[in-house]
């Protein structure tokens, strides 16, 4: 059975989420600590220290909540991208390499540097510079994710004649997506989806994210792209901007992470190309289990195996130790197997 790795993206961050793999697992140890000495040429403060601690310290020596600091888009992306970067490397050194890899959002830079098409150090440049640019846009935002498909929402986007002010920023299951724009529209939006039974989910967001309200960050990160050296993917990476898989001559184009930071997540077609190629171990690779949960509602055979690496509230070494002894299984025991596997489907 092939693996495919899935690098989780903003919100499923949470304070001291590195510490119990940094605790026991020095594989983990030595790849975030990689990372965290070449984010200090580029934030103020130590990204490790902002995954471990409940206070850390910017070198303005001003002390700060952890918590507090991770909402900010500036900090949580490379956040995300130390811990995501770390764990593929936990799981690649215990044997588990991926044969294609896709993320949401900020977790496709990941991804792109687990396929070694882009190396650490420019990943790390391109994570942090997107962070600070996204954060530096003083143009408010809002999300909503919402419990159904395009297909319900976009006639309520359009008989409310929000088009201009609202987009759709993440197209994440058949039944599920997140509109993105300004706050007043967002809170329209919820309201009429409210009436005609579509729940929604007002995200906690600072900035609207995956829409035209991007614009000037994206085209500013357009510059620093074109500085930065791609190569061809060592496995298949699938892009959620369409499910495709770009090359090193797509990915250097400054355009395709224009796009990447202006249009919407399509998730759904990525796993959906992923699972064209049969039954697959996915793992999340994140500090989360959100994106299983989208990818059973998109590829629903029961032939895959979905596995967790860690999530809020799991003891993180128990729940690393029993995926991998589930990826280690035979396909038919996997699939077989009457006991509780670390994530089922629809949970």
């Amino acid at each position: 059975m092939r693996t495919a790795f899935l690098f989780t993206g903003q919100g499923s961050q949470y304070p001291r989420m590195a510490l119990p793999l940094r605790e026991r697992h020095p594989e983990f140890r030595d790849r975030l600590a990689d990372c965290d000495r070449l984010f200090r040429a580029h934030l103020d403060l130590s990204v490790a220290d902002l995954m471990l601690r409940d206070r850390v310290r910017t070198d303005d020596g001003a002390e700060h909540d952890a918590e507090t600091l991770l909402a900010r888009t500036a900090y949580q992306q490379p956040a995300l991208f130390a811990f995501e970067y770390a764990l593929a490397g936990l799981w690649i050194a215990h044997g588990v390499r991926p044969d294609a890899v896709l993320g949401h959002s900020i977790g496709e830079i990941a991804a792109a540097a687990v396929a070694e098409c882009l190396s650490l150090p420019d990943a790390v440049r391109l994570v942090a510079a997107r962070g600070r640019l996204m954060q530096e846009l003083e143009e408010p935002g809002a999300m909503l994710a919402v419990a159904a498909g395009v297909d319900r929402v976009r006639p309520v986007v359009e008989e409310l004649e929000l088009a201009a002010v609202l987009s759709f920023a993440a197209i994440n299951a058949p039944d599920r997506c997140v509109l993105s724009g300004s706050p007043d529209a967002v809170t329209t939006a919820a309201a009429a989806l409210r009436e005609r039974k579509m729940p929604s989910t007002r995200l906690k967001v600072s900035h609207a994210f995956h829409s035209p309200l991007m614009a000037p960050a994206a085209h500013a990160l357009g510059a620093i792209i074109a500085e930065l050296r791609f190569t061809e993917p060592r496995c298949a990476l699938i892009s959620a901007l369409d499910g495709g898989q770009p090359d090193a001559a797509e990915l250097s184009r400054p355009q395709h992470w224009v796009r990447h930071c202006l249009e919407p997540v399509d998730f759904a077609a990525a796993v959906r190309t992923a699972a064209a190629r049969g039954p697959l171990r996915f793992v999340e690779i994140g500090p989360s289990h959100t994106l299983l949960k989208f990818g059973q509602r998109c590829a629903p055979d029961p032939g895959h195996l979905w596995l967790r690496s860690a999530a809020p509230g799991d003891d993180d070494c128990r729940t690393f130790t029993a995926a991998l002894a589930r990826a280690a299984e035979p396909a038919d025991v996997c699939n077989d197997a009457p006991r509780q596997s670390p994530i089922r489907a629809g949970s």
